[in-house]
């Protein structure tokens, strides 16, 4: 009886030490079943946990991503567009689509949200065709604009994401897609809709009622998979591809982007939602959001010319930057770098950027702000005036003629002394060639006396 005792006292000691010590009960990743999977910092792209984030996997209709972020940089929301019979002729049979009929007139906006969230391939189409003048130019834009965000394992073959064995990518390029298009608002606005109308148009005489296929987002067709934290992002399927979901998440300050690829149903669970859901909140329990720098905050101060009252500039941060670290972990050294602009002079208004500010944790580079006024900086002409009058005094430019004129007239002289010095050898030179004269005539004249008086 004793022995247990023990042993209970034991177990309660332990666990009450790790409590204190704040361990999570989850320390470990979770179990996926997807064939790769993938959980970053949304704010940074640091990888909290991967499983086959760099072999290659068919994106199914994560592939709209890619589109969505080409429209938003090139087109115009409330930009008109007719929908051509080559654009909604060239989708597969059976591919999902919003019934767009040839030369029906949508909104580039409409055909956006029939593209994130009904996963309409139409919609692909016809706003690839109105970018690029075809879809397949349009697919050649959609690979170069994946090699210069640095999706070097993807190739595009189509807009819609229908299966083809060379339309592929990998977990990590999705991360790096939805990481850049995420910083998008209108994007984020959209991914995060439950539903949404498009009125009737010229060509389809009944309104279209888009349901998010996102089911972290919306209950409409199922509540099982809802999670109240999901912003985004976009789901896939084909049957080769199986279940693709790239989500979004943010809890108390923490956001997280997810990739899911190659899942299956396993007893009725879609198991890219089972996951997906999983790994976020793996990540929202195992890991804190540090602050580096909150945005607002002054972080650097620079000179300023012809501001009135002042002759310093405030700076402050222009955004924030924050590191995800382990529950138990406590953050390294925090250190900045500042690149101020020079020659700073007013008017400046509230908000200019005028530098900006790199932050390091243990000399780790964690992210750039930009460093912004922190309010207006009225012109002062009076003190630009006497700026200027001080600048013209002390600019090196203005005792340039004079240091030349020093230079010349030490050069001036220097030639004149080497003249003079030059002259003078010369005449002690022909002084001395007149005594040697004289000197031979006088010995002429002593040889030939001397010769006259030997004679």
């Amino acid at each position: 009886m004793s022995r247990n005792l023990v042993r209970i006292a034991a177990i309660v000691v332990i666990a009450s030490m790790l409590l204190s010590l704040g361990i999570s009960a989850n320390a470990e990743p979770p179990a996926t079943a997807a064939g790769a999977v993938l959980l970053i910092n949304a704010d940074n792209g640091d990888i909290l946990y991967g499983k086959n984030e760099n072999q290659r996997m068919f994106p199914a209709s994560t592939t709209k991503i890619m589109v969505a972020l080409l429209a938003l940089e090139k087109l115009e929301l409330d930009e008109e567009v007719t929908a051509t019979s080559s654009a909604v002729s060239l989708l597969p049979p059976g591919h999902t689509n919003i019934g767009i009929l040839s030369d029906e007139t949508l909104t580039v906006r409409q055909l956006l949200y029939g593209l994130l969230l009904a996963s309409a391939g139409d919609a692909a189409n016809v706003l690839g065709e109105r970018i690029s003048g075809s879809v397949d130019e349009f697919i050649k834009l959609m690979n170069t604009r994946a090699l210069e965000l640095g999706m070097k394992n993807t190739n595009y073959m189509n807009a819609s994401g229908a299966h083809d064995p060379l339309h592929y990518t990998t977990a990590a390029d999705l991360a790096t897609l939805a990481l850049a298009v995420m910083e998008n608002e209108v994007f984020r606005e959209m991914v995060k809709t439950d539903v949404y109308i498009i009125p009737p148009t010229e060509k389809y005489d009944k309104e279209r009622r888009l349901i998010n296929t996102n089911h972290l987002i919306s209950k409409k067709k199922t509540a099982k998979y809802y999670y109240k934290y999901a912003t985004g992002i976009k789901t896939g399927f084909t049957n080769d591809a199986k279940r693709c979901l790239v989500a979004s998440a943010e809890k108390n300050g923490i956001s997280l982007i997810s990739v899911v690829l190659g899942a299956d149903v396993v007893e009725l669970d879609m198991m890219d939602y089972v996951d997906t859901k999983n790994l976020f909140e793996y990540g929202f329990t195992n890991y804190k959001s540090e602050s580096l720098v909150s945005e607002g905050s002054i972080v650097a101060q620079a000179p300023i010319k012809s501001a009135k009252g002042e002759n310093r500039v405030l700076l402050e941060a222009g955004g924030s930057l924050s590191k995800l670290i382990g529950v138990n972990e406590v953050m390294g050294e925090v250190t900045h770098k500042e690149t101020v602009h020079k020659n700073i002079k007013a008017p400046i208004s509230r908000g200019e950027v005028l530098g900006e500010a790199e932050y390091f944790v243990d000399n780790v580079s964690i992210g750039t702000i930009p460093l912004i006024a922190t309010k207006d900086y009225a012109f002062d002409p009076i003190k630009n005036v006497l700026g200027v009058v001080a600048s013209i005094f002390t600019s090196p430019w203005l005792y340039l003629p004079f240091v030349l004129f020093f230079i010349a007239l030490v050069i001036i002289r220097q030639y004149n002394y080497n003249k003079r010095r030059k002259q003078r050898a010369e005449a002690r030179r022909l002084e001395k060639e007149k005594e040697a004269e004289k000197r031979r005539a006088e010995m002429k004249k002593d040889i030939y006396v001397q010769d006259f008086l030997n004679k």
